[in-house]
């Protein structure tokens, strides 16, 4: 009576099985191992996601080299340490799936379509994963670590090299794609992140090339009291804590973008409140708000072409002080233009008194804080809710009207509309009590105040060169072609 099988013959049967499996393509005699085609899917779709709508700009050849360096770069990466050739020259298998797959990929837009959606099914997701960790532990393995042993140059004592090849092997590919932004349109070389802060591959990778080396070489064994495991039972049992690693790696990440894009739309929510059209502030939203992440879809291979694509989307924020400069520069800019011609209607006569008498802004340039409420907003709601503040710069609007008194009815009446549009924006909130204090440079309310506070100087300077030159020149000279020589 035959022993029934334990746990390690169990684990090895799943994970050669899975390994061997092969598919026989009908009419044909060509039978196609399934890891490596579902491996092949998943390298293509996670580059052409990565891309986004840029993969326009990228080239065939361009994109065929970059899935190609992710989906062996690894073992390219120890076999030129080790003076081997390349392992994809010795395989016509290999080249003929990638090159498929690639060029299925991304000339057709519906397989993608097609695979986007398998990968929206947290199931398939899995399956595709599975099949990374299975190959990627084989290669670990037999390549990395079992290389190193194979090779009369180095032999089997080297144990270092053995978990350094080990370990370049699981990922070596994503530290190349993130060395050269192989993701991007445009690449450019640049410090791996995987060399300040381990991915969650490259420690698994680590853990795993070390379990190996450990399980197998009877010295640690012995002096660790473990019994020795043979090598096939650790190159399953291997794939098996690869696997969970990897599992687990795409579940964390996942958690955390969930987390991230939780954190962000509470950030959104309260620069909401704090933001107003008097708050200078330029808020980096926009820059956040263009990043989708796809939580459903987290892969292994997935997140290792997306956090690279991240880290290299840094777009410049205007600050502060350039946001206060080009505002003054507008400023300026609009001195030298005059104000529009004057349709050829009929202006009703008003008091002086109350056309420039409710100016909102008529102190000279000066620094004051302006006291805003926490959620104000600066733009008008409604006509009932405006409340304009009266001018403290003249001491009394006689003295106004000393000033304007060299002015005609005409250019009057269209200072009273210049005036008008400048204090149509102010709204006031009285059912707050905290308030929030803010000082904008040259002490504005808002754009149009500051545009007001020139045009009121004009006036007074303008008043008084003609109250000099008063004597020297004719009342038809007041006006030039019937229109206010007046520049903002």
């Amino acid at each position: 009576m035959e022993a029934p099988p334990t746990l390690n013959d169990q684990v090895v049967q799943l994970v050669f099985g899975l390994a061997n499996l092969k598919l026989d393509i009908p009419y044909t005699s060509v039978s196609l191992p399934v890891l490596d085609v579902l491996f092949a899917i998943l390298i293509n779709y996670s580059y052409r996601s990565a891309l986004g709508v840029s993969h326009n700009q990228v080239g065939w050849y361009q994109g065929l080299l970059a899935t190609l360096v992710m989906a062996t770069g690894g073992g390219c990466t120890i076999a030129v340490l080790r003076g081997e050739p390349i392992g994809i020259l010795k395989s016509n298998e290999f080249w003929g799936i990638h090159c498929s797959t690639y060029l299925a990929m991304f000339s057709n837009p519906y397989v993608y379509q097609f695979v986007d959606f398998l990968f929206s099914i947290p199931l398939v997701e899995h399956v595709f994963t599975l099949s990374d960790s299975i190959l990627r532990a084989l290669a670990m393995i037999q390549v990395g670590v079992e290389g190193v042993g194979s090779n009369p140059a180095l032999g089997p004592d080297k144990f270092v090299a053995k978990v350094l090849c080990g370990t370049l092997a699981g990922c070596g590919g994503g530290l190349w794609i993130d060395a050269f932004r192989l993701n991007q349109p445009n690449w450019s070389f640049s410090t791996p992140r995987l060399l300040h802060v381990a991915s969650v591959d490259m420690k698994v990778s680590f853990l795993t090339s070390l379990f190996y080396v450990v399980a197998t070489t009877p010295s640690f064994c012995d002096y660790l009291s473990l019994p020795i495991i043979k090598p096939i039972e650790a190159q399953a049992w291997s794939a098996v804590f690869l696997s969970s690693g990897l599992v687990y790696g795409s579940y964390s990440n996942k958690w955390a973008k969930r987390s991230e894009a939780i954190k962000e739309i509470n950030e959104k929510l309260a620069e909401d409140k704090k933001s107003d059209c008097g708050d200078i502030t330029m808020h980096k939203k926009h820059l956040k708000s263009s990043h989708t992440y796809h939580v459903g879809n987290s892969s292994p291979v997935m997140d290792e072409f997306a956090d690279t694509a991240s880290a290299t989307e840094a777009a410049s924020i205007l600050t502060d002080s350039d946001f206060l400069a080009t505002m003054a520069q507008i400023t300026d800019a609009l001195q030298k233009f005059p104000l529009p011609k004057p349709t050829h209607q009929v202006y009703r006569k008003s008091p002086i008194t109350s056309s420039l008498g409710t100016s909102q802004s008529d102190q000279h340039i000066s620094r004051r804080p302006v006291t805003l409420s926490k959620n104000t907003s600066l733009q008008a709601s409604s006509s009932n809710n405006m409340s304009l503040e009266t001018s403290n710069s003249m001491a009394t609007i006689g003295a106004k009207n000393d000033v304007l008194k060299h002015f005609s009815e005409k250019e009057k009446n269209v200072l009273q509309l210049t005036k008008s549009c400048s204090i149509q924006n102010m709204e006031q909130s009285t059912n707050e009590n905290k308030m929030i204090m803010f000082d904008l440079t040259g002490g504005y309310y808002d754009f149009s105040s500051c545009l007001q506070s020139r045009i009121d100087a004009q006036i007074v300077e303008l008043a008084r060169a003609r109250s000099k030159n008063k004597t020297n020149r004719s009342p038809k000279n007041n006006m030039v072609f019937d229109k206010p020589a007046i520049m903002i």
